[in-house]
């Protein structure tokens, strides 16, 4: 069983099972390990086998010393191969469907992920990953200042209407989602966004104007067809 402190700190925690009923529970490589692992294998100074030994053994959720030594040597070779493939050797083979698949589990318009958006978009200085480490009222706090400091910057028009939520699968619907001032100042955006926001901005203003724009045809349409 792998440690309860050892899950917490992890991402995911994958478990092999073995036809006699054991298991062996273990996670992926970070980025930057697969960068160093792989790097080390295009040198060719190691064999190939001992790198997918090294990487099971690193990954490994527990004691490698008190693993049953019992163990076949090419279990934990086969198994360090599977973790390089998952951890990036796939990338070829899988990168599209990959991203589909994490775009559908992205719960996008759930209220929680509403409000780190916005304390994002106040605070670039925080990273995605530091939103684990709040706790909910952490998380409520810096919400509330950040909609204050977004509002007085102009950047949005007004608060999020928590009338708007919705239960059954905690949800924000799309009206309900703050507006962005496209008319701000670009120059004052990039300050305070940086050039990386600033370009989503001027995206979605181009497409508001599209939609703007469609309007207006319509409308001269609908004068034409009236005579």
């Amino acid at each position: 069983m792998v440690d309860l402190s050892t899950l917490l700190k992890s991402s995911a925690i994958f478990k092999t099972v073995f036809p006699n009923g054991n298991t062996v529970e273990w996670r992926l490589l970070t980025l930057k390990e697969y960068r160093i692992f792989s790097g080390l294998r295009s040198l060719e100074t190691l064999s190939e086998e001992y790198i997918a030994f090294s990487v099971f053994k690193h990954c490994y959720q527990g004691s490698f010393d008190l693993l049953n030594k019992r163990m076949p040597a090419g279990i934990p070779i086969t198994i360090g191969r599977l973790i390089l493939y998952l951890s990036g050797d796939c990338e070829k083979e899988t990168i599209k469907s990959d991203i589909t698949i994490a775009r559908a589990m992205y719960q996008g318009a759930a209220v929680n992920e509403h409000m780190k958006r916005v304390v994002f978009t106040a605070f670039p200085v925080y990273k995605i990953e530091d939103a684990d480490s709040w706790t909910r009222q952490e998380l409520l706090e810096k919400f509330a200042i950040s909609e204050v400091l977004l509002i007085e910057r102009g950047i949005v028009e007004k608060p999020f209407d928590v009338d708007s939520i919705t239960f059954g699968g905690e949800q924000v619907q799309e009206d309900s989602i703050v507006p962005i001032n496209f008319e701000t100042d670009s120059q004052a955006l990039t300050k305070e966004l940086g050039p990386w926001a600033q370009s989503d901005i001027i995206e979605e203003e181009v497409n508001q104007k599209k939609r703007v724009l469609s309007k207006k045809q319509s409308a001269q349409l609908d004068k034409i067809r009236r005579g």
